[in-house]
């Protein structure tokens, strides 16, 4: 019940070698927000296979050259900063 206080539900994060359009993949399924910084990319997303398979896709089509793929799923830790703006540990 918590977790579906939170926007996105995982992050999918990876490093674009070849750049990346932010725009562009804001539309990928399932995505939420997407942010870049240089090489890096985070994309919040609500369905983490969707989303995957999406931008797989999109670099078939739009080679980002991307590597460092890593997935993060939304936990009770990550509500309560969401809520609070505070750690556990804080």
């Amino acid at each position: 019940e918590l977790l579906k206080m939170v926007d996105q539900r995982a992050t999918v994060s990876f490093m674009a070698n070849n750049g990346v359009k932010h725009e562009e993949l804001q539309k990928l399924d399932a995505v939420s927000d997407v942010h870049v910084m240089k090489e890096n990319v985070t994309m919040h997303t609500t369905h983490i296979q969707r989303t995957l398979r999406a931008l797989i896709e999109y670099d078939q089509t739009h080679p980002m050259n991307f590597t460092d793929l890593q997935v993060h799923e939304t936990n009770l830790e990550d509500v309560f900063l969401t809520l609070t703006g505070k750690n556990l540990r804080d």
